[in-house]
């Protein structure tokens, strides 16, 4: 395992270790049943992309991840951890570039620009390759029901008010972010939702309400 260090960033400081952690097992549908190299940009513990590998052993696995702590653990679970923020590297900084898959798991809410980055990105696939990301749902019911009935518009430290969020997405912004850097979409899944009430209530009203009920949104395109 290698370790590209830069300077510390403390932006995230009073963030629990938790919030670093977690596999999302759920992309495993989405991926391709063969992949050569894959880049993680906010990796956090590293726990997703050793996921990937445990079900992708061919897979050499890229981590980018700015916050010391987070980038420490993931040292051991990944091949190549390059401590930086995504907005600081150039297309061509990128190790085993170019890749067949790109994650981007809640990370592009947290970037000033984040069309610019998956313009970058894209730069960094193989033809063929995609990129999957996961993007809260700004219209989900719990921030929807405190602004209608309340007037609140409350941040928290993790969810879809999260206060380190600096952009907000539906559904249709979430595909536009995905697809401006000239890729094409080939998959939209609603994510982080109570599954049982999921499927009830969106098949009572044909579908009508899911925007309310999705917390998040998982976006796969293609070079």
């Amino acid at each position: 395992m290698t370790l590209r260090e830069n300077k510390p960033h403390d932006l995230y400081s009073e963030k629990e270790a938790s919030y670093f952690a977690g596999a999302r097992q759920e992309i495993l549908p989405m991926l391709p049943p063969q992949i050569k190299s894959v880049l993680e940009v906010g990796a956090g513990n590293g726990d997703t992309l050793w996921f990937v590998s445990q079900n992708r052993p061919n897979a050499k696995t890229t981590a980018v991840e700015p916050f010391k702590a987070a980038a420490a653990l993931a040292r051991s679970k990944v091949d190549t951890v390059i401590e930086e923020k995504i907005e600081n590297l150039k297309a061509s900084d990128f190790d085993n570039a170019p890749y067949d898959v790109i994650l981007c798991m809640d990370v592009l809410e947290h970037l000033q620009n984040p069309w610019a980055e998956i313009k970058k990105l894209s730069e960094t696939l193989a033809p063929g390759g995609i990129i999957i990301a996961s993007i809260p749902n700004v219209s989900h019911m719990s921030v929807l029901f405190p602004l209608l009935f309340k007037g609140r518009w409350d941040l928290v430290e993790e969810g879809v008010l999260d206060r380190t969020h600096l952009r907000f997405f539906v559904r249709s912004s979430a595909i536009a972010l995905m697809t401006s850097g000239g890729l094409t979409l080939k998959d939209v899944r609603p994510a982080r939702y109570h599954a049982r009430v999921f499927s009830f209530v969106n098949k009572l009203t044909l579908g009508l309400i899911e925007r309310f009920i999705t917390r998040q949104y998982l976006v796969k395109v293609s070079k």
